[in-house]
């Protein structure tokens, strides 16, 4: 579905980019399944509170955390842009899945979402 949405908002000249996207979600996904030892279906599974720690420590696995540190201790990745556009396309991720289950009128979903 967000694919979908992808191809339909980008057009056909960009379909390379929405294959990237939708590899990365897979690769975050792979890595948080393996993390939490559950069988989640659906990168959506994942998005609820309780296994926020592990969407994190997937994203940092499936990005890489570099050694080195700043002075002030912040955490540097091997690829910060790559970090970036995880961190928005999770958002819009969720943001879709959100409005999906508000279009369905799922309510109990949604709020074990958010």
């Amino acid at each position: 579905m967000f694919g979908r949405t992808e191809f339909d908002r980008l057009g056909r000249r960009r379909a390379g980019e929405v294959r990237y996207r939708m590899r990365l979600l897979e690769r975050i996904k792979r890595a948080a399944r393996s993390l939490t030892k559950s069988d989640g279906s659906e990168l959506s599974d994942y998005l609820a509170p309780d296994k926020f720690d592990a969407v994190v420590e997937a994203v940092r696995t499936t990005v890489g955390v570099s050694d080195e540190r700043r002075l002030n201790g912040v955490i540097m990745f091997d690829k910060p842009e790559l970090a970036k556009k995880t961190g928005q396309l999770i958002r819009k991720f969720a943001e879709m899945i959100k409005g999906r289950l508000v279009v369905d009128r799922k309510r109990e979903k949604k709020a074990r979402c958010s």
